[in-house]
């Protein structure tokens, strides 16, 4: 089945609030919830509040976007996606200028996820976690830097001798004022 949708979230996989409830039955850590994958070509931000009331900047992919659900196997369909937090920099990272704000001209980004439903100790006893499953690294900022970077040594060795460093006495200090006086 498929259907056409206002946007994707992580809850259109399924109710957090139910799924961690039978989770916590079933004395799951994790439940893998479906697939989010799609090609965005811009990030649109506007003022929000958060659950709790609380102030936020809402982001927004614009594009093509398509979620799988596996405990149904509804495909959703649409072309705002809409991603908690953190898990969001990965692919938003890419559309920002350096002050945090959306760019006006992009290069297309395409990825593909899974959307994991982690039990937490939080407020909300839930927390989501995502596993690519596409290289990514277009979008990570500093996959560029870290190919330059010289290969890190498998281990430091220590250092051969090591020499103590002579006590500092009068005799030995010079600086402006030459030796000190006694």
């Amino acid at each position: 089945m498929s259907i056409y949708a206002k946007n994707i979230k992580f809850a259109s996989l399924g109710n957090p609030k139910k799924l961690i409830q039978s989770m916590i039955e079933a004395k799951e850590d994790s439940r893998p919830l479906g697939q989010i994958f799609g090609i965005a070509s811009e990030l649109k931000q506007k003022a929000g509040l958060s659950a709790d009331g609380t102030p936020q900047v809402l982001e927004a992919l614009y594009g093509v976007f398509e979620a799988m659900r596996y405990d149904t196997g509804e495909v959703i369909t649409s072309g705002v996606l809409m991603l908690p937090g953190m898990l969001a920099s990965v692919i938003h990272t890419r559309f920002k200028d350096a002050d945090g704000k959306p760019k006006v001209d992009n290069d297309d980004q395409e990825f593909a996820f899974e959307v994991l439903l982690v039990q937490d100790s939080n407020v909300h006893r839930y927390t989501w976690q995502m596993r690519t499953l596409n290289d990514a690294t277009e979008a990570d900022p500093l996959s560029k830097l870290r190919s330059e970077m010289p290969k890190r040594p498998a281990a430091l060795s220590a250092p051969a001798e090591i020499t103590p460093v002579p006590e500092a006495t009068p005799e030995r200090v010079s600086g402006k004022g030459g030796k000190r006086a006694a």
